[in-house]
């Protein structure tokens, strides 16, 4: 996506955070993960939602989305996670060209060290945070933080708000409530509420756990 695309809208975007993918059984192609996903040692991920619910608000009013994720895997003939959501939300309707897709974060802070670059780049205004519910506090704790080097300054200086997929899925289709509260009623949730939990915890205490890589632009 241009830089005049990103800035059809008032300097305004979407931050799609990571998540994971798992292998269809029927085709062995490469999917994010849903409620049938394995997750990963934290517990249940259900990353698919983040998806299904940016898509929804680009189909209700266009707006920029700019999606982070980790890089391919060729030695396991893995993709990026971002290109598969990006290619995933194109599949439901969302115009290329209002897609950023980079391949470069591991975990949720390198995806907020991405999203201030691309902030920046672009002149951003105003950003969403979308992801799950559950990983909400963990965002703005270290939005809020900022980073051991400042490394999310520029997000400090924009408007920012943050929004549950669960609830953008909910509120779009009523019907759909009953699905997501059986994932939320997984068992597995409360590993990764624990994780969350801690997690924003260890920012307060000084004693999180940082990445020390330098933010690198990369595209999925």
């Amino acid at each position: 996506m241009d830089k005049s695309t990103a800035e059809a809208e008032p300097r305004r975007a979407l931050l799609l955070f990571g998540g994971d993918l798992c292998q269809k059984p029927s085709d062995q192609t490469w999917q994010s993960q849903d409620r049938t996903g394995p997750g990963n040692e934290h517990g249940p991920i259900f990353c698919r939602n983040r998806i299904v619910a940016a898509s929804k608000l680009y189909l209700k009013r266009p707006v920029a989305i700019i999606v982070s994720g980790d890089k391919a895997d060729p030695v396991v003939g893995k993709p990026s996670y971002a290109k598969v959501a990006r290619q995933e939300m194109i599949d439901r309707g969302v115009n290329e060209d209002w897609i950023i897709a980079d391949g470069w974060a591991r975990d949720t802070f390198e995806d907020l060290m991405a999203f201030a670059w691309h902030a920046e780049d672009i002149g951003l205004t105003e950003a969403i945070c979308l992801s799950n519910g559950y990983h909400l506090g963990r965002i703005k704790a270290l939005v809020e933080h900022g980073g051991p080097k400042n490394e999310l300054c520029h997000l400090r200086q924009i408007s920012m708000s943050y929004l549950s997929a669960e609830e953008i899925i909910v509120n779009s289709d009523a019907s759909l409530k009953g699905g997501i509260d059986s994932m939320m009623n997984d068992p597995r949730m409360q590993d990764r509420l624990s994780f969350e939990e801690k997690g924003i915890a260890d920012i307060a205490a000084e004693r999180y756990k940082w990445s020390n890589r330098r933010y690198r632009p990369s595209t999925a």
